[in-house]
């Protein structure tokens, strides 16, 4: 029988937030006010959206944001057990449980070879729509 071990994304694979290092790519490295004000506590995934959409709407694309999100840093001492994880597959199943988006997890999982010891992400799905906005 296998361990089943399960991962956050934010502050836990990652050592922040994936949704306000996004930010780095608006201009000025920052949301205007009315935007940060429009967040209402249980709606951060709509929140997002509206990020998202400002983010395209000023010219942001995607592979902006990739070299943002995939700049983002491992906790200290991820990547170590990644890779023991790796070597001992047999005795694992690893998956995700995020409330970050299928697009930013797929970035940072891809650029660091590491999709292969998930066997599942369970986020919220995202993809960039025909503007060039994800959403």
């Amino acid at each position: 029988m296998k361990i089943l071990l399960v991962f956050d994304f934010d502050n836990t694979i990652i050592d922040d937030n994936s949704d306000t290092w996004i930010v780095q790519c608006a201009p000025n490295k920052k949301l205007p006010i009315e935007l940060r004000d429009s967040y209402r506590k249980g709606f951060w995934t709509e929140f997002m959206g509206r990020v998202f959409k400002y983010l395209g709407d000023k010219g942001v694309r995607e592979h902006e944001m990739k070299r943002a999100v995939t700049s983002l840093p491992f906790t200290p001492g991820m990547v170590e057990l990644f890779n023991f994880i790796r070597k001992n597959k047999d005795k694992f199943d690893c998956i995700i449980i995020s409330d970050s988006n299928s697009v930013f997890i797929d970035w940072v999982l891809e650029a660091a070879s590491f999709h292969d010891i998930f066997d599942k992400v369970f986020t919220n799905p995202a993809a960039f729509n025909s503007n060039g906005h994800l959403t």
